[in-house]
């Protein structure tokens, strides 16, 4: 009987850093379970976190203590340096309390705030570091780097990591959850005239762009369709945003903490939605969605979708102008490059190359 791997993944969410970071870590961490290793999340304990999702996934948390004041900011610190909530000191030496003795075969980290500083630290108590990345932005000790991205390539992390570290590049590599994969058969295609929209900006959307989407549609000429709403139970004022959308007399269907993603991505016809994780679990079934990035992390990922035909990019001219000239042969091109963009398969990809350097390394 095979021996289980102890795991663990060093991730946060919050209204700033939002969900995406743990939903992708849940995937892989699935997958591990699923194959009979014990797994455990390390994450902090900010305002408005994902713990719930963490536990109604079926893992445990070991939680690291909610900052007591805001980070001092100063500019030689990395970017996002502040979502960690604590200076780098302070994070290893509350990692290093709330993990004990404790070690582990495999660590990942994800995060924006982190770097190889963390990275070279927590091999003291890990056996291989895996990293997912999407910036490309800062140095990593990592044994292993994933990085998602559709397009990335090696010259990316020139100089970011050493020659020993594995890259796993691009969007094969994308950690959907792999019922996306079972649906792929049946996904294509979709009504047009759409009948059904999905508004999809983020489980947070801190900065509201589901209004800006339900306020356009309200003007636009599928303002009699139907509309989904995803949001978390988290994202701020969800109470106020359904009195302004009752306001706008649309045919809205909210989906608060929405667990079956893969069905409700094949009942909707069209898309409004930002590019984060979410924006390849739609273009994993070939659901054209009208985008644009909501936050400069996501720029890259728009840039890419972009590049491929893979998403219908909001004009100049905004939203509702994009809907009104929006053409059959702009929606069917962009769902069949949607589609080709991403096969949902990534996880169980991840899983293998990542436990087999392991083994290797171990077999040395």
């Amino acid at each position: 009987m095979k021996k289980p791997l102890h795991i663990g993944f060093r991730a946060d969410s919050s209204l700033q850093i939002g969900f995406g970071h743990i939903s992708r870590c849940l995937n892989i961490a699935e997958e591990f379970k699923k194959n009979g290793d014990n797994v455990v999340f390390i994450c902090r304990d900010f305002e408005n976190n994902a713990f719930c999702m963490i536990k109604d996934r079926g893992f445990n948390i070991i939680s690291l203590d909610r900052p007591k004041k805001e980070y001092v900011y100063y500019s030689n610190d990395l970017k996002y340096i502040s979502w960690l909530g604590v200076d780098i000191e302070s994070e290893k030496n509350d990692l290093k309390t709330a993990i004990r003795d404790k070690t582990f075969d495999i660590l990942f980290f994800d995060s924006y705030a982190m770097d190889f500083r963390l990275e070279s630290f927590a091999r003291n108590f890990a056996k291989q570091i895996v990293v997912i990345d999407d910036l490309y932005d800062r140095r990593h000790n990592a044994d292993i780097l994933i990085d998602a991205t559709l397009g990335r390539n090696i010259d990316d992390y020139k100089n970011l990591v050493d020659e020993s570290c594995e890259l796993l590049l691009g969007a094969n590599y994308q950690p959907l959850r792999s019922v996306f994969a079972t649906f792929r058969p049946v996904a294509l295609p979709r009504r047009f005239p759409p009948r059904s929209i999905l508004i999809s900006m983020g489980g947070i959307d801190t900065g509201d762009f589901t209004g800006e989407a339900l306020k356009a549609l309200a003007k636009s000429k599928l303002k009699d369709e139907k509309i989904y709403v995803v949001l978390s139970a988290a994202a701020p004022n969800i109470a106020d945003r359904k009195k302004a959308a009752r306001e706008l007399d649309l045919n809205i269907e909210w989906r608060i903490n929405e667990i079956d993603m893969p069905k409700l991505i094949l009942e909707s016809d069209l898309a409004i939605g930002a590019m984060g994780v979410s924006s390849y679990e739609r273009a994993s079934l070939g659901l054209a969605t009208i985008s644009w990035a909501v936050a400069e992390n996501q720029c890259g990922n728009f840039n890419a979708f972009v590049a491929k035909n893979a998403i219908i990019p909001i004009s100049d001219q905004g939203l509702e102008k994009t809907i009104e000239i929006l053409s059959e042969s702009e929606f069917r091109s962009c769902e069949i490059a949607a589609f080709n963009a991403c096969d949902a398969s990534g996880v169980k990809r991840i899983y293998e190359r990542v436990k087999n350097a392991y083994r290797n390394k171990r077999d040395k």
